[in-house]
């Protein structure tokens, strides 16, 4: 149950980020990711309110994409650059 938890946060996380990698928000999605990660770590440990803090996190995660799709082409090379060191970080240490 545990590993399924972490799965299931860990990829709806990935398949987030993904969808709406961009935008100028670059401190809130690395604060998303740290958020993520320490999701991550409470599911592992068996702590089944990581499930309801994943609902709450969903709904940061939706509206982020949506600013961060409006944003996509107007990045400057350091957000890029942020944003996949950021993406790294999470995918790391999901697995």
């Amino acid at each position: 149950m545990k590993k399924m938890s972490v799965w299931f946060v860990a990829a709806f996380v990935v398949v987030s980020l993904l969808a709406g990698c961009g935008g100028s928000p670059v401190d809130r999605f690395e604060e998303l990711v740290d958020e993520t990660i320490a999701l991550m770590k409470k599911a592992q440990s068996g702590d089944l309110s990581a499930m309801t803090d994943a609902a709450k996190l969903q709904e940061k995660l939706e509206k982020l994409t949506r600013e961060l799709e409006e944003k996509e082409d107007t990045l400057s090379a350091e957000e890029q650059e942020r944003l996949e060191k950021a993406m790294e970080k999470l995918l790391t240490s999901a697995f």
